[in-house]
């Protein structure tokens, strides 16, 4: 059976409570918005719909006008031609004005789908700027939820490794390890694409000397535990080795492509 994974007694921490109310209250309102951002797209999608069929039914009258103002030309053409040969022009006569009411009919259709047509246009950028505006608060959510992952992971570790005083620094603790965002995400990543067990995430070796290699375990219950967007990406043992202390664990790129190091 695997080990349950308890990085820390809650009972003993205020901060560490406090700091997962927050993020659990900021994953709510994160959850909440992204429903509401979503909304908005479809709507910007509805819009856009909307407005181009609204274009296309103002070409086709546009395009009916000129063809009643073509058949009407003819027709006069006809009249002309039949008074001048003696002949009746009723036909003619009628067919033009047929062509004429037909035209105007177009014209005033046209009209009424061109201001369709603007009105949508008017409403495709309002639901755009709207899409834009969720997006851009979304995004803040997003990095304020993450900070909160931060901190709580900073409660977490600064609690273990550095007692109830070093829990609100992690990043500035020297007994404590950073993790950056960027680092967080990569472990994500390999943890998505890899093959593993289940309830395997990656665990953070290093030796004396401060090199570093990961492997796949099962949490412990003397781990720590480092997450990203909620799921557990990295198991730390506890007490923080030596060589970790202080250090920043990040992402550099390399000519082979990016890479998860050490930095003290």
């Amino acid at each position: 059976m695997d080990k349950v994974d308890k990085p820390r007694p809650l009972e003993a921490s205020d901060d560490f409570m406090r700091a997962l109310v927050e993020l659990q209250q900021a994953k709510e309102t994160q959850k909440k918005f992204e429903k509401v951002a979503g909304e908005a797209r479809s709507k910007h999608e509805r819009v856009k719909g909307m407005h181009a069929r609204a274009r296309s039914k103002q070409a086709d009258l546009v395009q009916g006008q000129a063809e009643a103002q073509r058949n009407f030309e003819q027709a006069r053409y006809r009249a002309d031609d039949a008074r001048r040969k003696g002949m009746s022009t009723h036909r003619w006569e009628a067919e033009a004005r047929h062509w004429t009411a037909e035209g105007l009919r177009s014209a005033d259709g046209a009209r009424r789908w061109g201001e369709e047509t603007r009105r949508k246009e008017r409403e495709v950028r309002t639901a755009f700027e709207e899409v834009r505006d969720m997006t851009e608060e979304l995004g803040d959510l997003q990095k304020a939820t993450f900070k909160m992952e931060q901190r709580l992971n900073a409660v977490a570790l600064g609690e273990k490794f550095g007692g109830r005083g070093a829990a609100p620094a992690l990043q500035r603790s020297q007994k404590s390890l950073a993790v950056t965002e960027k680092a967080t995400r990569a472990l994500k990543q390999i943890l998505d694409n890899a093959n593993r067990g289940p309830d395997q995430v990656l665990r953070l070796n290093a030796d004396a000397e401060g090199n570093i290699k990961f492997s796949f375990d099962t949490p412990g219950e003397t781990d720590s535990v480092v997450t990203h967007q909620g799921s557990t990406v990295m198991l730390i043992e506890s007490p923080l080795p030596t060589s970790l202390q202080g250090a920043t664990l990040d992402v550099q790129e390399t000519p082979s492509g990016p890479n998860i190091v050490l930095i003290r």
